[in-house]
This record gives structure tokens, sequence and C-alpha cells, in this order.
């Protein structure tokens, strides 16, 4: 119930936020950054296209302020505390800032790296996509690192439910949604979990 409020207001928020001007394409910001170019109608979070605006504005790869007051669940008030991750909620904190996905949420505790900077051969590959380089003792994730395994570990999962949910995107954008969501799609009446549908129990 918090978790789809909160969504409502991020979706609301997002259609009333001003694009950047057509013919202005920002995708090497974005790519970069993270965020959505208006003008080719592709966005990026961790240097990984999405094609799907409605998938972009569901993981909300910026985050979103909120008022720690308003705030009722306690697991939700620690973890605004220590930078955590509510599993309750399905929510993670970063700097006062709430972030809708595990995904989101670790990239937002990992440092954003210009991948031609890279020196490792390990890494600069996992870099194109995901990886982690026993060497280097740091996971890519897209072109952000994460020190911390099992922030990684975590965040290698959803990045392969936003890979899947890519491909699902050509077939329809709202079981996109619903695959890095763990839910249902709303018109195919499909339920997604950990990536894959979930058969519905014989009657």
């Amino acid at each position: 119930m918090i978790r789809t409020a909160i969504l409502s207001i991020v979706s609301l928020l997002a259609l009333a936020t001003p694009s950047p001007v057509l013919g202005d394409c920002t995708c090497a910001a974005t790519k970069m950054k993270g965020g959505w170019c208006a003008d080719c109608k592709v966005g990026h979070i961790a240097s990984i296209k999405i094609e799907s605006e409605s998938l972009f504005e569901f993981l909300d790869a910026h985050g979103h302020h909120i008022n720690p007051a308003s705030i009722r669940c306690e697991s939700c008030i620690a973890a605004i505390k220590v930078d955590g991750f509510c599993d309750r909620c399905g929510m993670g904190y970063v700097d006062r800032l709430a972030y809708v996905s595990t995904l989101t949420y670790s990239v937002a505790k990992g440092k954003q790296l210009d991948p031609s900077t890279i020196a490792c051969r390990n890494c600069s590959e996992h870099a194109k996509s995901f990886g982690w380089c026993d060497v280097c003792k740091v996971g890519m994730i897209g072109n952000v690192a994460i020190r911390d395994k099992d922030n990684y570990r975590e965040a290698s999962q959803a990045m392969k439910k936003l890979l899947i949910a890519n491909e699902m995107v050509k077939r329809c954008e709202t079981c996109a949604v619903a695959i890095v969501a763990n839910a249902t799609c709303p018109k195919c009446k499909i339920t997604y979990k950990n990536g894959k549908k979930i058969e519905p129990a014989d009657p």
C-alpha cells in the first residue's frame, strides 16, 4: 500500500516535470549519470539503455524527496537513518532520498565511473552489463562500481530482471513493469516473480 501510493505520486510528478526540448539529445549525459532523453525517447540507468518511458519512470532512477515525519513504517524509519532498505515496503533510502527498487537504491549507493577510465580489463568488460571482479574486489552494475559484495549481489539480481523486462518491452510495456515490480500485468493478467511467470494454481 505504501509503495503503491508513493509510485502514484512519483508518476504524477514525472508527468509534471518539463522534458528537454526536442532536438536536444541528452544521451551522452544520461548514459553517464542516468536519465531520460526526450529527443531519442530512451533512458539510461547505470548506462543500461531502457526504451520504455513507463519502465524508466517506474524505476525512479534518481529517487525522490520524502518527509521523514510522514513515514509510519518502523522499518522505513530505521532504514532512513542508516541509508538502508525496507524489505516490507520495497523502499531504499540514500541521503534522505527514497528509491522504489533494489536496483536504483544499489546504484545510488555505488560510484558512477566513466568506462573509458577503467584500467582493469575484467571491470571494463563488466561495465557493459554487470559482474564481480575478484581482483579489484568490486562489482560493476553498468558503469556503477559497488564495493559491498552483498549489495552487489542484490543489485545484480535486480539487473537480471531489468534485462528481462527490457526484452519484454517489445511485446508488452505493462508486463515489463510487472517483471521488475514482481507484480501482475493488468492487461495480460500474468503475474511475475523474480523475472519469471507464476503459473496459476490448479482450482
